[in-house]
C-alpha cells in the first residue's frame, strides 16, 4: 500500500461560535507556537486513528453517525489550562514537546471519558478497528512547542497555566 493512501485521522467535538472566540481570546495570550491559531479549528479530541484507508473512513464516518444519534446532548464547560509534555526524538532533533490545552470541568470531563470509552468499546472495536493512542484524554489543544530544553520556555509555560487557573468559558451545548 502506498503512503497516499492512508490518511491520519482522528474523532473530535468541534467548537464553534462564541465558545470557539473565548477559548481563541485565551490562546491569543500564550507566548508559544500555535496549532493554527483559528478558533474555527477549536475541537475536542476523543480519539487518535492510526492511517488510514478513504474507505475505512467513509465506513468509521457511517458508525461514528450512528453512535452520535445515539447520544444524549450533554453540556461541555471549560475550567482553567492544562499541558502534556513528553521527551521527543525526531530527525535528529531532541526535548520537551509541550501541549497546552483548555481542560474541561470535572462534570465535563467524566462526560468525554464515558463517550471516549463508548466509541473504542462499542463502535470501533467490534467492527475490527483498533485505535492508534486509544489512551487519549479529551482536551482541546491551544497551542504546542516543540523540542525545548531552554529552562525559561518551560517555566513561561507553568506561569500562564498558573496565570489562567481560574478561567471559564460558557457553557456548549453538544448535540
Amino acid at each position: 500500500m502506498e503512503q497516499g493512501d492512508l490518511k491520519r485521522a482522528f474523532i473530535a467535538i468541534k467548537i464553534a461560535g462564541e465558545h470557539a472566540q473565548a477559548l481563541g481570546e485565551v490562546s491569543d495570550g500564550l507566548p508559544v507556537r500555535w496549532v493554527k491559531n483559528n478558533p474555527e479549528n477549536f475541537h475536542i479530541s476523543l480519539a487518535f486513528l492510526d492511517a488510514v484507508k478513504g474507505e475505512k473512513l467513509e465506513y468509521l464516518s457511517a458508525m461514528l453517525k450512528i453512535c452520535a444519534a445515539k447520544t444524549d446532548a450533554f453540556d461541555l464547560h471549560f475550567e482553567g489550562l492544562g499541558k502534556f509534555s513528553s521527551e521527543e526524538r525526531h530527525k535528529g532533533k531532541s526535548g520537551q514537546r509541550v501541549v497546552i490545552f483548555a481542560k474541561p470541568d470535572a462534570e465535563s470531563y467524566k462526560t468525554l471519558v464515558e463517550l471516549h470509552k463508548e466509541l473504542a468499546f462499542k463502535v470501533l472495536r467490534p467492527h475490527g478497528y483498533k485505535f492508534g493512542r486509544n489512551n487519549v484524554v479529551p482536551h482541546n489543544t491551544l497551542a504546542k512547542i516543540y523540542f525545548t530544553n531552554k529552562p525559561d520556555e518551560l517555566q513561561e509555560v507553568d506561569d500562564v497555566i498558573e496565570e489562567h487557573h481560574g478561567m471559564t468559558t460558557p457553557s456548549l451545548r453538544c448535540t
